[in-house]
């Protein structure tokens, strides 16, 4: 397998984590219905709840809502080799604990139930593994297969298959299983970034389609001359806020202290050192607080920045800016 392919297997895997993350979002907040969101069911990413004063842990997803508490780990890339399934079995037995922090008044929840969603082709194996280890929940604990469907259209299905969960009122179609379609899902959540680090050509990508092209338009619109050379000077304490405000799972659930910041400081840091060091950026001072990007317009951005980072060699020429 070349670096590139890696590089774009790491992709796909962090893309389907966030539709993943998503896809049980919608299950359980939107109205079919009445086609929008339900406003009494939080969604929270990365929430950190306590077991202890000095002990914390971070499911994935918590859902909240009236008589529904939910925490969720999902392990889209879980390992082929099952020496390593005791640390997750280890953390999933972590939730299986009265957890603090839950949005009410006296920080807890009676009965949260735990889920774990695998990818489809782990999902016998894991069921096995656990019945073989006699692995035991006080809790309701429960395992949603997943896959990503590429078709005309491409879906993620979703389908109920070992363990009990209760207070659902779509678990019938749960069980034989749930189609959503990626682009729906893009639709009606903009979100990009979880609590893991993504690949770096992906962070690059969403940097400079989303925050470097938008200002070297408004740079050009308000420009009285032809400009040969754009220049887009930017803070990163804005790009972190511009991609936590617009690409986050803060945009379901703002303003709780419990929930992470994403993307964290030093993953912007990160993408912007690679983009100073490719030649595509220039520090302001000596700060590394501010950046200098020099704009070029590229046909395959995402294709781009996994050259530069798989050390191919890029052909930078400079395409027209509008065609």
């Amino acid at each position: 397998m070349t670096e590139q392919e890696k590089i774009l297997n790491q992709i796909d895997s962090y893309n389907d984590t966030i539709f993943a993350l998503l896809g049980l979002t919608s299950l359980f907040k939107y109205d079919e219905k009445k086609g929008q969101l339900k406003d009494y069911i939080n969604v929270y990413q990365g929430f950190k709840f306590n077991i202890t004063d000095d002990h914390q842990v971070t499911p994935d997803l918590a859902i909240y809502g009236p008589n529904l508490g939910i925490v969720s780990e999902v392990k889209i890339s879980f390992p082929k080799d099952e020496t390593f399934w005791d640390d997750d079995f280890k953390q999933l037995k972590n939730y299986d604990n009265e957890l603090i922090g839950w949005p009410t008044d006296n920080l807890k929840f009676l009965n949260h139930q735990i889920v774990l969603i695998l990818h489809q082709s782990r999902t016998i194996a894991v069921k096995k593994f656990i019945e073989r280890k006699s692995i035991v929940f006080n809790r309701n604990f429960s395992i949603i297969e997943c896959n990503r469907i590429d078709q005309r259209k491409t879906y993620m299905f979703f389908r109920f298959m070992y363990g009990k969960l209760t207070g659902v009122d779509f678990f019938d179609k749960l069980e034989n299983g749930i189609s959503i379609e990626i682009s729906k899902l893009s639709e009606t959540f903009s979100v990009k970034l979880y609590d893991s680090e993504p690949p770096l050509p992906y962070l690059m990508q969403l940097i400079w389609e989303h925050i470097v092209i938008p200002e070297a338009i408004e740079i050009l619109r308000n420009s009285l001359k032809k400009q040969n050379k754009i220049l887009v000077e930017l803070k990163l304490n804005d790009i972190t806020r511009i991609l936590e405000e617009g690409f986050s799972f803060r945009i379901l659930k703002e303003n709780s202290d419990r929930q992470p910041k994403v993307p964290k400081q030093t993953w912007v840091t990160h993408a912007c050192t690679k983009f100073v060091e490719s030649d595509e950026a220039e520090w302001i001072g000596s700060g590394h607080d501010r950046i200098r990007f020099f704009f070029q317009r590229y046909e395959d951005v995402l294709q781009h920045f996994i050259n530069i980072c798989s050390d191919k060699s890029v052909d930078n020429t400079q395409l027209e800016i509008f065609n």
